[in-house]
C-alpha cells in the first residue's frame, strides 16, 4: 500500500462493456447479487483511496467481474493493505493460466471463481506469489494431465518446504518458501497458492482439532475430474485421497473448510458469512451422523436465537468446533463423527451444557439453567471415534519409488538451505559493526532465507542505534527474523529511539515501546500516520486517555466486514479508518507506542493496556476507559502429586477460563509458555482477576480418551480461593496385549553387522519405536518425548528408535529436538524385518508411521501407538512408571 496509490489500472467500467463480451459470471442471478454487494462496500468505503475507482476502457467484461467479485467478499484486511493493480495482476495471471494450461478449458465456471481465481487461502499475509510459482512451474506440469499435475505440483512443494512447528501467525507463501519450513496451516496455505497459481482448484482443509489427540491439522484438496481429492501439504504421496493423516481423518468430529465468496454448496454450510461460506467436509473422509439440539428455558419454553458451541476437548479445554444460532423452534443441528462433545448453549448471559455421544445419541435437550456465581463439579469420559482401517493402499515398488523422490527433493531444499547465513560469516559482520557476535548469530540463523533483510537492517543503522536494534530484534518473533523486511524495522527504530531515554528499563522499552508486533497482525510502518503535528503529539502522551480519545475519533469499529478475524495492519487501518474491534485494538496499541506510550495486549486475558503511573491500565478501543486497576483476588490451584504425575502443564492438563456474556473464554498462555509471566500455577497462590471461573482439567489415555473435570468458582477481591486441581486417573494396571519377537534384527547405527533387539535391549522392558525423517507425526512424537527426556533416562531402560534405511537416517537431525534421552539407541529396520514382524504379531492394518511399543525381553507388549498423536512422551512415561 502507498500513501499516494499509483493511478489504478484498475477500473471498472459497466457502462462501457460491449454487450458481446464474455461474463466472468454467466448466472445472472448471481452476478445480480455481487453487483449488489459490491455496491454496498463502495457506498461504505467509496471515499478511501480503496475505491477511487476510474473507468478503463481496457479492461475486459470478464475482468470488471472478476474484479467486482473479489471486492464484494474479500476481507476488509485486503481491501485496507492491498491496492487494485495487485488484484487486477492476480486476475489476469489466472485468466493466463486458464487459457494456457490443458484442463484449464474443462474446470467449471463456479469451481474457478471459486477456488482458482481468490489469492486469500486463510489468514496469510499476501504476495506475488502467483506470478512467481506459475513461471516456476509451468514448463514442469504443462505436459501433465491434470491428475498428474496435481502429483507434481505437491513433489515441487515438497523440494522447496519441509514442517517445521511455529507460533499460529501465517506466513506468507514467498515467506515460506524462503524459509524452507512451515507448519501445517503453511504448507497448505503454500500448496493452495501452488496449485491455483497452475489453474488447479484446490482449498484448505482443517480439522480445528483432533478428536483422540491433542492439536489440530490442515492440508488440501484438488478438484481433479470432477471430484474433490486429498492430499498432503508439501507430504507427496503417489496416489491421492493418501497422507500420514488418513486415519486420523477417519477418527475426526469436523472437517471443514473456508470456500471464499456466497458458495453454493452440496455439503452442509456450517456458517455464511459476508466473505466467506463454511462447509463441513467430514463425510468424505469418516462415519458421520447428524444430531439436533434443542434449546429449552427454566420453563421448558423453546429458545430461539441461542448460540450452541459444540466443545471438543482439546488442550485441556472444550474448544468450540462448530457454533451454531437456534431457529425459531429452539434447534441447531450438526453433522459430525462419532465421538463425544460437550454441547454448550448460551443466551442473554445464561448458558447451559451437556455431554453428547454422538454414536449413541440422535437428539439432545438442553436448558439454559446457570448464571455466573453457579458452583459445581461435573465429571466426563469423553470417548473419541473409533480407529478404522485405510482403504487407499499402494504397492510396495510405488512406495519404494516415492521415498526415492522425496529423497532427492530433500536433498534439493538442504542445498537451498546450505545457502543460509553461516556463523563464520556472522561473527565477521559483528566484528565489523561492532556488535554482541552471539547476538548477531543468533538472530540471522534464525532468519533463515531472511538472512538479508537482517543483516540490510544491520548495516542500516547507526553506531548508536545498534544496542537498540538488537533489542528490537530480540524482542519479535522468530518468525518476524524469517519475514519482517528491512525498511520496517528500520522505520520502527528510528522512530521509537528518541523515547529509549525515558525508560529505566531497557528490556520494558524494547517490549512495550519499540516493538514493532501487536499481535498477529502484518507488520507495516505506521508510527508517523495518525498525526504529524509534533506539538499534538507531545500533549497527548502526556495523557493517554486524552490519546485514546484523539484514537476513536479517528476511525470506527466494524465487526460485519472482517468475519474471519484476520487483522488489518496498522498501516491499514490507519488508510480504512475502521476494522473490526481486535484490529482496532492492534492499532491502538501501535498508536499509543508510536507516542512513546508503552501499550500491549496482555496475552492471558487479551486485554489492551497501556502503561502509566506505574500500573498497567485496561482500556477499549471503541469506548471508555474498562477500569484502572481491575479488582484482583487470589487463586490457589491444589494439587496432591501421584505416581505417574508431580506437576499437570497449563494447556495439557488443566486451563481456566473466565465467563462473560455467556461464555467462558480460557486464558491463554504468551509466546514463551508462561501464564501470568508463571511456567505452572500449582499450588501457589496467584493474583487474578475477580470474576466468575471454569476449571477445566483433564488426562488423555492411550486409546485417546480422556477422563475430564470441571470445577465452576467465583474469585473475590483481596480474598484467597482455594480450588482443588483434580486430575483423575484410571488407576488401571499394566496389561499384555500381545506378543512380538525379540529376535527380529535390525542394524544399529554405531555396528555394521546385524542383531537382534534382544541382544541390544536386554533383560527387561524397553521402548521399539519405528520413525520417518522429516514427518510431521514422527516430529510431534520426538518433541513430546525431548519434552520428558529427563524422566525417561531416569528409567534407564533402552529405547531403541529404528529408520527404514541409512538415508533417512542420516536424514534425522537430532538436535531439532533439543535434548532426547540419552538411553535413545538408533539404527536401521533393514529390509522392514522389524516392521513387518510388528505388522504380523500386532495386526497393523497399515505402514502408518511412527510406531511405539513398550514390551519385555520375553516379546510382552503392554503399550502400542500408531500414527499421530501429541503427547506420547507423557503417555510413554504413564505406562513404564507402572512396570
Amino acid at each position: 500500500m502507498k500513501t499516494i496509490r499509483y493511478f489504478i489500472l484498475v477500473l471498472f467500467a459497466v457502462s462501457t462493456v460491449s454487450c458481446s463480451e464474455r461474463h466472468f459470471i454467466s448466472d445472472t442471478e448471481y452476478r445480480s447479487t455481487v453487483d449488489s454487494l459490491f455496491n454496498v462496500r463502495k457506498q461504505l468505503f467509496g471515499t478511501s483511496d480503496a475505491f477511487a475507482f476510474t473507468e478503463n476502457s481496457l479492461l475486459t467484461s470478464e475482468e470488471y467481474e472478476a474484479m467486482q467479485f473479489l471486492y464484494a467478499f474479500m476481507p476488509l484486511s485486503d481491501m485496507a493493505d492491498y491496492d487494485n493493480g495487485f488484484f487486477l495482476q492476480n486476475v489476469r495471471l489466472a485468466f493466463t493460466a486458464r487459457r494456457e494450461m490443458t484442463w484449464g478449458k474443462d474446470i467449471p465456471e463456479d469451481i474457478f471463481r471459486h477456488f482458482v481465481l481468490p489469492v486469500r487461502v486463510n489468514n496469510e499475509n499476501l504476495d506475488t506469489s502467483r506470478s512467481v510459482f506459475y513461471r516456476e512451474l509451468k514448463p514442469r506440469i504443462e505436459h501433465l494431465s491434470l491428475h498428474d499435475a496435481a502429483l507434481e505440483i505437491n513433489h515441487w512443494c515438497h523440494e522447496k518446504v519441509a514442517y517445521a512447528p511455529s507460533d499460529s501467525r501465517t506466513s506468507s507463501p514467498l515467506a515460506t518458501v524462503r524459509s524452507a519450513i512451515g507448519r501445517c496451516g503453511e504448507e497448505s496455505t503454500f500448496a493452495v497458492a501452488a496449485m491455483r497459481a497452475a489453474g488447479i482448484p484446490a482449498r484448505q482443509v482443517y480439522t480445528p482439532r483432533w478428536a483422540h489427540t491433542d492439536d489440530n491439522h490442515a492440508w488440501i484438496e484438488v478438484w481433479v475430474d470432477g471430484k474433490w481429492h486429498y492430499m498432503g501439504a508439501c507430504e507427496p504421496e503417489p496416489v491421492l485421497d493418501l497422507g500420514w493423516f488418513s486415519a486420523p481423518a477417519k477418527r475426526t468430529m469436523l472437517l471443514h473448510t473456508k470456500v471464499f465468496g456466497k458458495y453454493d454448496a452440496q455439503d452442509e454450510v456450517i456458517a455464511q458469512t459476508p466473505c466467506y461460506t463454511e462447509i463441513n467436509v467430514t463425510e468424505n473422509y469418516a462415519p458421520i451422523k447428524t444430531v439436533q439440539i434443542k434449546v429449552v428455558d427454566t420453563q421448558g419454553k423453546t429458545v430461539e436465537n441461542a448460540t450452541v458451541d459444540f466443545g471438543l476437548y482439546n488442550y485441556a479445554e472444550f474448544y468450540p468446533i462448530v457454533s451454531k444460532t437456534t431457529n425459531a423452534d429452539g434447534i441447531a443441528t450438526l453433522t459430525s463423527g462419532l465421538g463425544d462433545l460437550v454441547v454448550w448453549v448460551r443466551k442473554d448471559n445464561l448458558y447451559g451444557f451437556r455431554q453428547l455421544k454422538v454414536s449413541k445419541q440422535s437428539e439432545l435437550t438442553l436448558v439454559i439453567d446457570r448464571q455466573s456465581g453457579d458452583t459445581g463439579s461435573f465429571d466426563y469420559t469423553l470417548t473419541p471415534p473409533s480407529e478404522l482401517p485405510l482403504t487407499t493402499k499402494i504397492s510396495d515398488e510405488q512406495r519404494q519409488k516415492n521415498e526415492e523422490r522425496l529423497q532427492t527433493e530433500n536433498a534439493i531444499r538442504q542445498q537451498y538451505e546450505s545457502g543460509f547465513y553461516t556463523k563464520e560469516k556472522a561473527m565477521t559482520l559483528a566484528k565489523e559493526l561492532k556488535m554482541d557476535a552471539e547476538k548477531v548469530w543468533l538472530y540471522l540463523e534464525a532468519s533463515r532465507g531472511n538472512y538479508a533483510e537482517i543483516e540490510k537492517f544491520l548495516r542500516n543503522v547507526t553506531p548508536e542505534q545498534r544496542y537498540l536494534a538488537l533489542m528490537l530484534l530480540d524482542v519479535i518473533s522468530q518468525k518476524d527474523l524469517r519475514d519482517a523486511p528491512a525498511d520496517i524495522l528500520l522505520h520502527h527504530l528510528q522512530f521509537a529511539e528518541v523515547y529509549s531515554k525515558d525508560f529505566a528499563d531497557s528490556v520494558f522499552f524494547a517490549r512495550y515501546v519499540l516493538n514493532p508486533r501487536v499481535a498477529n497482525e502484518m507488520l507495516s510502518s505506521y508510527r508517523n500516520l495518525f498525526t504529524t503535528d509534533e506539538a499534538l503529539r507531545q500533549k497527548l502522551r502526556q495523557n493517554p486517555e486524552e490519546a485514546l480519545t484523539f484514537f476513536r475519533s479517528y476511525g470506527t469499529v466494524n465487526d460485519a466486514l472482517n468475519p474471519q478475524r484476520i487483522p488489518l495492519s496498522v498501516k491499514g487501518f490507519a488508510f480504512l479508518k475502521t476494522g473490526d474491534a481486535h484490529s482496532a485494538g492492534i492499532a491502538a496499541v501501535g498508536f499509543l507506542r508510536s507516542l512513546g506510550i508503552a501499550a500491549r495486549r496482555e496475552p492471558a486475558t487479551s486485554k489492551w493496556q497501556y502503561f502509566f503511573n506505574g500500573q498497567w491500565n485496561d482500556f477499549s478501543p471503541e469506548g471508555k476507559t474498562v477500569a484502572v486497576s481491575q479488582p484482583q483476588g487470589k487463586l490457589l490451584l491444589d494439587f496432591t502429586p501421584d505416581p505417574t504425575m508431580k506437576t499437570p502443564q497449563y494447556e495439557v492438563h488443566y486451563t481456566l477460563a473466565k465467563f462473560a456474556n455467556g461464555k467462558f473464554t480460557t486464558l491463554n498462555t504468551a509466546d514463551d509458555g508462561t501464564i501470568f509471566g508463571e511456567k505452572d500455577l500449582v499450588n501457589k497462590a496467584f493474583d487474578l482477576d475477580t470474576g466468575y471461573y471454569l476449571l477445566t482439567t483433564g488426562r488423555r489415555m492411550a486409546d485417546g480418551s480422556v477422563l475430564s473435570h470441571l470445577e465452576f468458582f467465583t474469585v473475590k477481591e483481596h480474598k484467597t480461593l482455594r480450588v482443588p486441581l483434580i486430575i483423575h486417573s484410571a488407576n488401571e494396571q499394566v496389561q499384555v496385549i500381545g506378543n512380538i519377537n525379540p529376535e527380529a534384527t535390525m542394524v544399529l547405527q554405531t555396528g555394521l553387522k546385524p542383531t537382534t533387539i534382544l541382544q541390544t535391549t536386554g533383560r527387561g522392558y524397553f521402548v521399539l519405536a519405528l520413525l520417518e525423517a522429516k514427518k510431521e507425526p514422527v516430529n510431534h512424537a520426538l518433541h513430546d518425548i525431548a519434552a520428558v527426556a529427563s524422566e525417561f533416562e531416569k528409567w534407564g531402560r533402552p529405547m531403541v528408535f529404528l529408520f527404514p534405511n541409512k538415508t533417512e537416517l542420516n536424514t534425522f537431525d537430532a538436535n531439532e529436538f533439543k535434548t532426547l534421552p540419552q538411553n535413545i539407541i538408533f539404527g536401521i529396520d533393514e529390509q522392514a524385518v522389524v516392521y513387518n514382524m510388528l505388522k504380523t504379531s500386532m495386526d497393523l492394518s497399515a505402514r502408518n508411521l511412527p510406531i511405539f511399543v513398550i514390551a519385555d525381553s520375553f516379546g510382552r507388549v503392554v503399550f502400542i501407538s500408531q500414527g499421530y498423536r501429541i503427547g506420547l512422551g507423557e503417555q510413554l512415561l504413564n505406562v513404564v512408571k507402572k512396570l
